[in-house]
């Protein structure tokens, strides 16, 4: 199980609705969706209560090559239940990125535009570097619009299976990790002006690829804490190992001329000697509740294909513990390498899509998890 095609044959699932994730029932769908796929983006517009899916990949039971996507769909009242919830296919504007899977993208809210980077088309075709931007990405106000950025500076080689968060006060843009033809990585770079506006994008290469953080990996999960710019990093893969390992980055929209000069900033891992952190695991999701200061983990790849949820206290000091919890409810299906977006007014959690079975059987099934910051 690795890479981007993490098998050479496929057999898609067929359409279906997830029963009741802690009592909240996804239902069926009143029009077509999104169809099944791994490797795709999701991030959540909080302010119309829409998640935005880009891209992602999936198999023909008939053919070993995957097919990528590089389609937009809207989940409207993503945290509704019932039938109010309702997918609805974006018609784009401009030249689209080329299809793609194991990218990441982030969304700046207040200018309504989603940033994509990185990911690759598959298994003859190139592994990417681009950066795009989706404007009016919630398809509210405008047509939504894609244009692809020219950011000066050296660029981070390509990669995919690696993670982006998004300082909304900075506008910057956080890269991490990931892998290509040429092994994982471990670096940090940061894209100043990541939306395209207030002046030119431009990559710096914040942490080279060293020993002073996580080792080189790939498929694992980041999330990010906002107010004080701290970054958090747990578990993923290299293609022969999975970790199990946290860390967290702090002032990781810096540039090498502030506090942490480009080294120093990693601080971790996490001591789990008395509270054993989660399975060593990839194709996981996270999400970070800054209220509480919890990082949650569910599902992903650990030998077995997970639906188990985690939470880690404390989680932007390393000064935490990792702790086992259980939702009521039928949980979902177990899945990896799906998406999940987090709303933190509202303490729900929505996860998309994601490989179900190690012959590579995928799902289209949504869920929602209420009260997901619980402890």
């Amino acid at each position: 199980m690795k890479r981007n095609e993490r098998s050479s044959r496929f057999v898609l699932a067929l359409a279906i609705c997830l029963a009741i994730f802690a009592g909240v029932c996804s239902a069926q769908w009143n029009s077509r969706g999104p169809s099944p796929r791994l490797g795709h983006s999701a991030v959540l517009d909080t302010a119309k209560n829409k998640m935005i899916v880009f891209g992602g990949y999936t198999f023909d039971a008939d053919s070993p090559v995957a097919a990528h996507f590089n389609d937009v769909w809207y989940l409207n009242a993503a945290f509704s239940t019932g039938t109010a919830l309702s997918w609805q296919e974006a018609t784009t504007a401009g030249t689209p990125p080329s299809a793609r899977g194991g990218h990441s993208a982030v969304l700046d809210s207040v200018n309504n535009r989603m940033i994509v980077f990185g990911g690759a088309g598959g298994f003859a075709d190139p592994v990417y570097n681009d950066v795009w931007v989706l404007e009016n990405a919630n398809g509210v106000g405008g047509t939504p619009t894609w244009v692809e950025l020219s950011p000066t500076g050296t660029p981070p080689p390509v990669r995919f299976n690696h993670s982006a968060v998004y300082n909304p006060n900075s506008n910057r843009m956080i890269i991490f990790g990931g892998v290509s033809d040429f092994g994982e990585y471990n670096d940090v770079w940061v894209l100043e002006n990541a939306n395209g506006l207030g002046g030119t994008p431009t990559w710096i290469n914040f942490i080279a690829q060293d020993t002073s953080g996580p080792s080189p990996r790939d498929s694992f999960s980041a999330v990010y804490d906002v107010t004080n710019d701290i970054m958090m990093v747990f578990g993923g893969e290299n293609g022969t190992k999975s970790f199990s390992d946290t860390w967290i980055l702090y002032d990781a929209d810096a540039t090498p001329s502030t506090l942490c000069n480009g080294v120093g900033c990693w601080a971790g891992p996490l001591n789990t000697t008395v509270f054993p952190p989660p399975t060593a695991r990839f194709g996981h999701t996270a999400f970070f509740d800054p209220k509480s200061d919890t990082m949650h983990i569910f599902g992903g790849y650990d030998g077995n294909i997970e639906n188990d949820n985690w939470v880690l206290t404390e989680a932007n000091g390393l000064s935490g513990v990792w702790t086992k919890v259980t939702p009521t409810g039928t949980a979902p299906l177990a899945r990896f390498d799906h998406t999940a977006v987090y709303d933190s007014s509202n303490h729900r959690m929505v996860i998309f899509g994601g490989e179900i079975t190690t012959l590579g059987v995928l799902t289209d099934t949504v869920a929602v998890l209420s009260n997901a910051n619980a402890q």
